[in-house]
């Protein structure tokens, strides 16, 4: 997972940590990206980043309802679930 998170802050964000978006058609509208671990560091910073893509629907998973509540406030879809939990998933 960290290796997957990695590759995708690179490609999104390259040394400058800035998005490298050419245009919004290059993003098919019903792009969907999950995200898991997003109470706090990568997970939450990379919601956040990936949300500024038009187009794009982010979906994050958290442990806390509070911490799916701040995201919603940027507009990403978030779910209070434990992913090591049969019964979240």
């Amino acid at each position: 997972a960290i290796c997957v998170g990695a590759h995708i802050y690179h490609a999104f964000f390259k040394k400058t940590k800035k998005l490298e978006v050419k245009k919004p058609s290059d993003y098919n509208k019903r792009s969907v990206i999950v995200v898991t671990g997003c109470d706090t560091g990568f997970g939450n910073l990379l919601s956040k980043e990936l949300a500024k893509i038009p187009g794009l629907v982010v979906v994050s998973l958290c442990l806390t309802a509070a911490a799916a509540e701040e995201l919603r406030t940027w507009g990403i879809h978030s779910v209070q679930c434990d992913v090591t939990k049969d019964e979240d998933v």
